[in-house]
C-alpha cells in the first residue's frame, strides 16, 4: 500500500508555497511525529563535510556526526540540512536527503526542531 503523503508533509503541490505550523496537517506520523519531512529544512547540528558518506563507506558509523564548532570555522563554513520544504518535490522529501547552508542569509524554507522530552 502506498502512503498518502498528503496527509503527512507540505511540499511544492499542496504547501501554497509557504511554510505552515508544526501539526497543521493534522496527522502524525506512525512513531507520534509531525512533518518531520518537508515544510521546512530541518537545521541539524552536523557541520557539512562533502564527501563524508564515501570517507566512511563500510564503517560502523551510518551516520556520522561532526559537532557544529563553537565559533565559526573558515574550514567548516555549513551546516546540514535534512527533509526538503515546502519549495520541493515530492521526491525531495526523504530524510536522508542532505542539503547544506551557510552561516549568512535567511530563507524562509529553513527551520529547526525543537524537542521536549515529555517523561513519557
Amino acid at each position: 500500500s502506498s502512503i498518502d503523503m498528503n496527509r503527512y508533509a507540505w511540499y511544492n503541490e499542496n504547501s501554497g508555497d509557504k511554510p505552515h505550523p508544526v501539526g497543521a496537517e493534522g496527522h502524525a506520523n506512525p512513531w507520534g511525529l509531525y512533518d518531520m519531512l518537508g515544510n521546512v529544512w530541518e537545521w541539524v547540528g552536523d557541520s557539512y563535510i562533502e564527501n563524508t558518506y564515501q570517507t566512511h563507506a563500510g564503517s560502523t558509523l551510518d551516520n556520522p556526526i561532526y559537532p557544529a564548532p563553537a565559533v565559526f570555522d573558515i574550514k567548516l563554513p555549513y551546516r546540514v540540512l535534512r527533509g526538503g520544504s515546502f519549495k520541493d518535490s515530492f521526491g525531495y522529501l526523504i530524510l536522508s536527503n542532505r542539503g547544506k547552508f551557510g552561516f549568512a542569509g535567511q530563507d524562509r524554507s529553513r527551520g529547526f526542531r525543537c524537542v521536549k522530552d515529555t517523561g513519557k
